[in-house]
């Protein structure tokens, strides 16, 4: 006959498989929400780069266009104009690309995934225009939907 020794310390297969199954299920969870904040900081810090890129545009196309002695061209996505150096600048949109273009200069990207551009222009009076004028304008530029 085998004795049963009370005294032993340890744990049976049974409580080990338990612990393991707690553990494993604990961890789970802690890998799952790491993952979540990831992708919370991820898409945060996307929106937070594309608003610094629409402001830096937008302060561009506003410092071009303060000076402007005169609006050459204006369409649903692009703008032209003279600076006080009688140099031509042409911004236009194509596709979700805003590009720059200055004298006779090649175009230039200044960003990608721009949605809409919308510039709106004022007359020497102060009435909203959408025509091209010889007048020096007033423009208050509307910034670049960025993708968000």
């Amino acid at each position: 006959m085998s004795r049963v020794r009370i005294d032993e310390q340890g744990f049976t297969l049974a409580e080990l498989l338990v612990i393991l199954a707690v553990v494993g299920m604990i961890l789970a969870g802690v890998v799952a929400l790491q993952q979540q904040g990831q992708e919370i900081y991820l898409f945060g810090s996307g929106r937070v780069e594309a608003q610094q890129t629409s402001r830096v545009l937008l302060d561009r196309i506003a410092r071009d266009l303060r000076p402007a002695q005169s609006l050459t061209a204006i369409g649903g996505t692009s703008v032209s104009f003279i600076d006080p150096d009688g140099t031509a600048i042409q911004y236009q949109l194509v596709g979700t690309i805003l590009q720059r273009k200055e004298g006779t200069a090649a175009f230039e990207d200044m960003a990608v995934g721009v949605q809409s551009l919308a510039l709106t222009y004022k007359t020497q009076a102060g009435a909203p225009t959408s025509t091209a004028t010889p007048a020096p304008p007033s423009a208050t530029p509307t910034a670049p939907s960025a993708p968000g």
